[in-house]
């Protein structure tokens, strides 16, 4: 029984709580779930946020090694937002991958060549994951986003971590 079920039983009030774990409201999840189904599949992280987390990221770690990356957002009309900590809101990400052609037509160095790999396999992982319909290629573009990611040498963040785990 959990501890919630403890507390209504014993007709506590609220003061009490701290004898039955500080819970008093039920459990969204049932001992069956938790004990046999990753919770990543039942409470999925919001889409946007898994857009938004690896474009970020990656984008900031291109600007680190080529500083004349705002080349590339003149191109596409693209501004980091200040309400977003200076980061690219929901719209400008799916924009910057969407035009990721515009990246590769400027002159960037060899050694930037992977970000566009990288951004490219990103845009295949939204377009076949995101959304309301699931391509029956999404398994294979999170695997070929996960290796291009990797090839970058960045730090994995945990936005990029459930995209790469979403593949289980």
């Amino acid at each position: 029984m959990s501890f919630f079920w403890n507390w209504f039983e014993s007709r506590s009030d609220r003061k009490e709580a701290k004898n039955f774990g500080n819970v008093i409201r039920p459990l969204i999840l049932s001992d069956d779930d938790t004990n046999t189904t990753p919770v990543i599949s039942i409470l999925p992280p919001p889409e946007l946020h898994l857009l938004m987390g690896p474009v970020n990221k990656m984008y900031t770690e291109l600007e680190n090694v080529w500083p004349e990356s705002e080349l590339w957002l003149i191109a596409c009309n693209v501004k980091k937002e200040v309400y977003h900590s200076g980061k690219f809101a929901g719209y400008e990400s799916r924009k910057l991958l969407m035009y990721v052609d515009r990246l590769e037509a400027l002159s960037l160095p060899i050694s930037c060549e992977k970000f566009i790999t990288a951004f490219k396999s990103f845009n295949e992982v939204v377009s076949s994951c995101f959304g309301q319909d699931l391509k029956d290629n999404f398994w294979r573009t999170i695997n070929t986003f996960s290796r291009d990611y990797m090839k970058l040498k960045i730090n994995v963040t945990p936005k990029v971590l459930a995209v790469f785990l979403s593949r289980w």
